[in-house]
């Protein structure tokens, strides 16, 4: 009888053989395993904390590679250090067009673009791990330092990264200067917000803020009845005045009338008796003369009803007299309604 075979060996094998299969799937499906990688490395002034291997080569936001290694060289008769950054492009992450001669090799395409003043520089990928990665750029107007102590390799410029310019300015800032005399501003306002002169300020703020406000309250009242009392003498003001046209109006039509009835009747006395003609033509001018006068005292009467007249000044100050009269004489038959016997033993003191 034949051993029966073990399940869970042959269970344990097809599971790996599947690891297996999925994990070469990725590997080469990716074709990153056939690609071709071309080393170059880059030197960076002070401290690569936070730029571990694997850390992503990207050049204006495309990864084009990865960091591969990172050493520190000592050199013993200077006792300076320097750390040297290894990368690796992958050449299938670009692709070259145009009518110029094609370049196969990435070497020669880096060394042209270092040339034009292709640099790198280290910068932030994650704030929350801090965690830096590579900027490959163009910067043609910064200096172009190389240290090349590995001719083997095609070493790419540096430039110091923004937070290292950021964090050598902030090393020069006085703070310690400047927070002394924060504290010192602080304290000082401190002092003007607790002071006397601020709280009696304050309290004489409040207090003018309230006077205004019973004084505009107490106008108010008095405005109304003020404006009133003006309505009432202007309409009445405005009743006389129209009076006064309506009679004059027919006065002077009668006056023009009358001066009409004499010119003709000169003229008819004149054509049928000549010795009264002189006497008649004198009686026309005068006539004219009065006719004049009439009109000129029309005139005078028209200026005196006028708005801008001195006589409806004089009334309108003649209103203004009668109501205060009237508001006297309120104001009394009030108090004598209040106190009848002033009229015998006359006003308290």
């Amino acid at each position: 009888m034949s051993k029966q075979a073990n399940k869970t060996a042959i269970g344990a094998f097809i599971i790996g053989a599947v690891i297996l299969v999925i994990v070469g799937i990725v590997i080469f499906g990716s074709g990153n395993f056939f690609a071709k990688k071309n080393p170059f490395v880059m030197y960076f002034e002070g401290s690569v904390n936070g730029l571990n291997v694997g850390a992503s080569v990207v050049f204006r936001g495309v990864k084009i590679g990865r960091v591969t290694s990172i050493k520190i060289y000592e050199n013993v008769d200077d006792m300076t250090f320097s750390i040297p950054v290894f990368i690796e492009i992958n050449k299938n992450s670009y692709t070259v067009t145009g009518k110029r001669k094609i370049i196969e090799s990435v070497d020669e395409l880096m060394v042209q673009q270092i040339k034009r003043g292709l640099k790198g520089e280290l910068q932030m990928q994650s704030l929350v791990t801090g965690q830096l990665m590579i900027n490959l750029d163009f910067h043609p107007d910064k200096p172009q330092n190389l240290i090349q102590k590995n001719p083997d390799y095609i070493e790419i410029p540096t430039i110091e990264s923004g937070l290292k310019q950021l964090a050598k300015k902030l090393e020069k800032v006085p703070i310690e200067k400047i927070f002394n005399k924060l504290l010192d501003a602080v304290e000082g306002i401190e002092k003007i917000v607790n002071s006397k002169e601020v709280g009696e300020i304050i309290y004489s703020l409040n207090g003018a803020s309230k006077g205004l406000n019973k004084m505009i309250a107490n106008a108010d009242n008095q405005v109304v009845p003020l404006a009133s009392s003006i309505e009432n003498i202007l309409k009445s003001a405005r009743v006389m005045v129209n009076n006064i046209n309506e009679k004059i109006d027919p006065l002077a039509n009668n006056v023009t009338t009358t001066l009409d009835v004499l010119q003709k009747l000169a003229i008819d006395v004149e054509s049928d008796i000549d010795p009264l003609v002189a006497d008649f033509r004198n009686t026309a001018k005068t006539a004219a003369v009065v006719m004049l006068q009439a009109q000129t005292t029309l005139k005078g009467i028209e200026n005196m009803t006028s708005d801008s007249s001195p006589v409806i000044y004089k009334l309108y100050n003649a209103f203004d007299e009668i109501s205060a009269a009237a508001n006297s004489l309120r104001l009394l038959t009030n108090y004598l309604e209040r106190h009848p016997e002033s009229l015998l033993m006359g006003k308290g003191e």
